[in-house]
């Protein structure tokens, strides 16, 4: 699929194939995150490496080696002045975005660093819960940090097994967990533009037994639970679209929008992919031509 980005860059997001990124060689790209307003896009390498892009210029401006293996998550923390990466050894980081962005500066150190090597956790999930935490997701838990580096988690939300699918078998999986593959925060009640600069009071979290939790943030409490999600395959996403819809995604290349009002599936593309679907997100769309488009003025465009 392809995506016209705000500086007229374009990206390209493959499903389960390999990502091309000019001047980045033949890598997977895992995540991406925007910054500087649009100017600058951070993306997470399986080489370990973070990538800084200019997208004026469609080129890298800095590679910064952040985690030891695969680096899987890149997020934008609350107030924009912090970076969060996650990486398949275990370890959420958090980085300086003006010592990213900084010509001057060579050697950077991470600011804080969440641990959870000795627990076998590959990071699937890192990002701002509110204005002064951060979540992080991995095995079958999700949990939550208060800001300043302090290595204890002031909640942990833990996720049995419900659906009938074993994520990597016998093998893999030998205590048939339900791994969290994503976690995302949600606002729920208040109406129309109610969550406009309001933290989240829920989460949504797709889990490799093919359902969809959805709990109150960060206590845990059961709101809903979606089963038979992601058209029978493991759920690998769930993102908040606009003010009332939730995306679950698919590892057999499935999209399905659910309203968060009811829980009840609104729309469904079986085949909405070839691979697994890793993510989704919204994005504002401007249209080009045509009665009423505006172009050139600013009208015309609206959220998709």
């Amino acid at each position: 699929m392809e995506f016209a980005a705000q500086a007229g860059a374009t990206l390209r997001l493959c499903a389960s194939k390999q990502r091309w990124m000019n001047g980045s060689g033949k890598l997977r790209h895992f995540d991406c995150a925007w910054a500087s307003g649009g100017d600058h896009l951070l993306t997470t390498c399986e080489d370990g490496n973070m990538r800084v892009w200019d997208v004026e210029r469609r080129k890298t401006m800095r590679k910064l080696k952040v985690h030891e293996d695969e680096a899987l998550r890149v997020s934008l923390l609350a107030g924009g002045e912090l970076i969060a990466t996650g990486g398949a050894e275990g370890n959420v980081r958090t980085w300086s975005l003006a010592e990213l962005l900084s010509s001057e500066t060579e050697d950077i150190a991470p600011r804080e660093t969440y641990s959870h090597v000795d627990e076998g956790w590959q990071i699937y999930a890192c990002a701002s819960f509110g204005a002064t935490g951060l979540y992080a997701a991995g095995n079958d838990e999700v949990r939550f940090y208060d800001f300043g580096g302090n290595p204890e988690a002031t909640h942990t939300l833990k996720f049995a097994k419900l659906g009938t699918i074993q994520h990597g078998g016998e093998a893999r999986n030998e205590d048939d967990e339900a791994y969290v593959f994503d976690a995302q925060p949600l606002f729920l009640g208040g109406g129309a533009g109610a969550n406009a600069g309001a933290d989240p009071n829920a989460m949504v979290v797709a889990c490799s037994d093919g359902t969809v939790r959805i709990v109150a943030a960060p206590s845990g409490e059961r709101i809903a639970e979606l089963t038979g999600v992601a058209c029978g395959a493991i759920a690998t996403s769930a993102a908040p679209l606009g003010e009332h819809y939730v995306t679950v995604c698919g590892g057999g290349g499935s999209l399905e929008g659910f309203d968060a009002r009811t829980w009840g599936c609104v729309s469904e593309l079986p085949s909405a992919h070839h691979g697994a679907v890793f993510g989704a997100a919204s994005c504002r769309v401007r249209r080009r031509g045509g009665e009423g488009s505006g172009e050139g003025s600013g009208e015309g465009s609206g959220e998709g």
